[in-house]
């Protein structure tokens, strides 16, 4: 087994990390893609004449931090399929092809690997709000939920540029924001990026939090340190344009919403939420949104995890 990597920093010969020459010395190795930049690489080896075989595990298959049985996410997916068509819209053909294709990933091990051809058309919405269909037309605020080190933000930027009037990053661990603030710094928009140090919640309270540096910082009750968690509706105090929520919060989405209801009922925002942490919330997400206002459409997107998308009726 080796590893190839474009960046020659990365490139050790004596870790058998080799540059992207040495797939083409090696024609019959099958190729693994480990990164949530499906597309691009796939194409990238397709571009330089080299037709090994790419396979990858979809990101959707199995939740990351549900614990539950094996076996369990086929059962799941087979009881709310009913459920399932009746919240998304049937006539997405992204969502109907992505619900489809989870049910035959959910009778698969967590570690099969599959052809890249099939993950293709879910690898390109690989950024919130990404496809201009489910995209506000206009000027927006952006509120970010676990905006780790700006990369999200930065997305963004580069995506809508002077469009995104105004972000709120919500990041409880320290050093993700001593992250953001430099990537926020290089790309110059510090003046237009409010940080908030803290979590999301449906009350303003304080929480213990295991802080890691990495996407995976999660609350939890033999955490390291003490952080605030807030309601979205304590934290956002100005909004220029249309509001656009997006959200990964390991776990504490549906307590976001609904300590999100006076921004649902007022400005009627767009979502962009992540689902992959547990079963119930391909469901329970877009369910607590209608609790508060039911003119919305629901979409399920996935470029690296499963999101669910919320796009306001006119």
């Amino acid at each position: 087994m080796s590893w190839v990597d474009t960046n020659p920093e990365k490139q050790d010969t004596s870790r058998r990390i080799f540059a992207p020459a040495y797939i083409g010395e090696h024609p019959d190795a099958a190729i693994v893609i480990l990164s949530d930049k499906i597309k691009e690489i796939a194409t990238y080896i397709r571009d330089h004449g080299w037709q090994n075989e790419i396979l990858v595990t979809p990101h959707f298959r199995y939740p990351y931090y549900d614990d539950q049985p094996e076996g369990y996410g086929k059962c799941w997916v087979e009881q709310h399929r009913e459920e399932l068509q009746k919240i998304y819209r049937a006539d997405d053909a992204y969502t109907q092809k992505l619900l489809k294709e989870m049910e035959v990933q959910r009778a698969m091990d967590a570690y099969t690997f599959i052809p890249v051809e099939r993950m293709l058309d879910f690898s390109h919405i690989n950024l919130y709000f990404y496809d201009p269909a489910l995209a506000p037309k206009g000027d927006f605020t952006l509120v970010n939920g676990g905006a780790y080190d700006g990369d999200s933000i930065e997305e963004s930027w580069r995506a809508y540029g002077d469009r995104m009037k105004l972000a709120y990053a919500v990041e409880p661990d320290p050093d993700n924001i001593a992250a953001m603030k430099h990537r926020l710094a290089k790309l110059g928009i510090m003046d237009r990026v409010r940080i908030m140090p803290n979590g999301m919640s449906d009350e303003d309270k304080v929480l213990y939090f295991s802080e890691s540096g990495t996407m995976k910082s999660h609350f939890e009750s033999e955490g390291t340190i003490k952080i605030p968690v807030r309601k979205n509706d304590s934290i956002v105090d100005k909004v220029i344009g249309d509001l656009c929520i997006n959200m990964d919060v390991e776990g504490s989405e549906v307590a976001a919403i609904r300590g999100s209801k006076r921004l649902i009922e007022e400005y009627h925002p767009y979502f962009a939420i992540t689902i992959y942490h547990k079963w119930d919330d391909f469901v329970a997400v877009p369910q607590a949104i209608r609790g508060i206002r039911d003119d919305y459409d629901f979409y399920i997107r996935s470029g690296s995890h499963p999101e669910c998308y919320a796009v306001p009726r006119a």
